[in-house]
């Protein structure tokens, strides 16, 4: 058997959902900072990075699996997954280093050379920079798995789903260990089953849309990943007694799993995902997530707290400023990203494209 076929295609409703999981994300901090109501917040927020764990693991499975992990090709996986990711989250770092030495109000303080350390080195994100090294983390054990995979030249799906069973069992052994207080700190392995989630989706994906070719099926799934989500919110479920930890909820696990499928499928009430305004704020999703707490701190500092109407009209505010940002840091992201695609391509490759810029005599 084969790996999954690469598919360049972009699925609109999976980039939409990419954008609602940021609001989903950026509803939960307005509610934590008292502008929206309370239980919108608390873990909340939580959903959303599910959802882009899931969407992270489903891209790489679709882009790379299809294809043997030869050197050239573990450079260029290396280049993209990176230059997506690192170049604001550094730039978001280097900010924080000054805005905290200048006293500035700021969501992610650096207040000493070990939390620079652990930002720089990605060991472990400040507030909600978190899950940027978690990212990156799970970015080394896909590239192992990969390579597992094509031990002998092919993709072997035995070997994947070995590869999977064991990242699987320590992340059992991680999330037991860290409730029952044996491990301090949740490591990429706590989070890691929503990763596998997206790979696994992507491996057997024609399977999958086979099986949900009947639009009836297909739409009935979608309005059970509607009712799981909003039974996940962590606020209900401790209202109806009924709380667990977000990243530990069965309940939480499928709704997000159901709700990629939906997506996938653009079934029920997931085909709206494909509308214009989800799929933009999709495509900025990674800027809106790392810089609006910037900008909802500054809210917080200057404004003070409102509810009602008026904090209704901050939070949208705050967003309105969040995406004109995000917009405008768009093409300094992707000129970042193409250079590091351009430096992992071999030599004679990139000699072809300066030769393709000289003018012709």
């Amino acid at each position: 058997m084969t790996g999954p076929e690469k598919d360049d295609k972009r699925i609109d409703t999976l980039t939409g959902l990419r954008g609602a999981a940021v609001l989903v994300v950026f509803i939960a901090h307005c509610a934590n900072a008292g502008y929206l109501p309370r239980p919108l917040g608390a873990s909340a927020g939580q959903l959303g990075v599910m959802i882009f764990f899931v969407l992270s693991g489903f891209l790489m499975g679709m882009l790379y699996l299809g294809r043997p992990p030869t050197g050239v090709a573990i450079r260029q996986y290396f280049a993209a997954r990176l230059g997506r990711v690192l170049p604001l989250f550094y730039v978001i770092v280097v900010l924080s280093i000054i805005a905290t030495i200048a006293g500035i109000p700021w969501p992610y303080p650096m207040p000493d050379l070990a939390t620079i350390a652990r930002n720089a080195f990605l060991v472990q994100g400040t507030s909600a920079l978190w899950a940027v090294p978690v990212e990156v983390q799970f970015y080394l054990i896909f590239a192992i798995g990969w390579w597992l995979s094509y031990r002998r030249g092919t993709f072997s799906l035995a070997a994947a789903m070995s590869f999977g069973l064991v990242v699987a069992a320590l992340s059992a052994m991680q999330i037991l260990a860290f409730h029952a207080h044996l491990v301090p700190v949740e490591t990429v392995f706590y989070y890691a089953p929503y990763f596998l989630t997206g790979v696994a989706i992507s491996i057997i994906r024609a399977p999958l849309t086979i099986w949900l070719e009947p639009s009836g099926r297909a739409r009935l799934l979608g309005w059970i990943a509607i009712a799981g989500l909003i039974l996940s919110i962590p606020s209900l479920r401790r209202a109806l007694d009924a709380s667990v930890p977000v990243w530990a909820d069965p309940i939480a696990f499928l709704a997000i799993g159901a709700a990629f499928l939906a997506a996938m499928r653009g079934a029920g009430p997931f085909a709206l995902l494909a509308r214009p305004l989800p799929v933009f704020l999709g495509e900025l999703s990674y800027s809106i997530y790392l810089t609006h707490m910037i900008f909802l701190t500054w809210a917080e500092h200057w404004i003070g707290i409102r509810g009602g109407i008026a904090g209704l009209a901050i939070s949208v505010a705050v967003f309105l400023v969040t995406v004109g940002v995000a917009r405008l840091s768009r093409g300094p992201e992707q000129a970042a990203l193409a250079r590091a695609k351009r430096a992992a391509r071999p030599a004679k490759h990139r000699a072809g494209d300066h030769a393709q810029l000289r003018p012709s005599k």
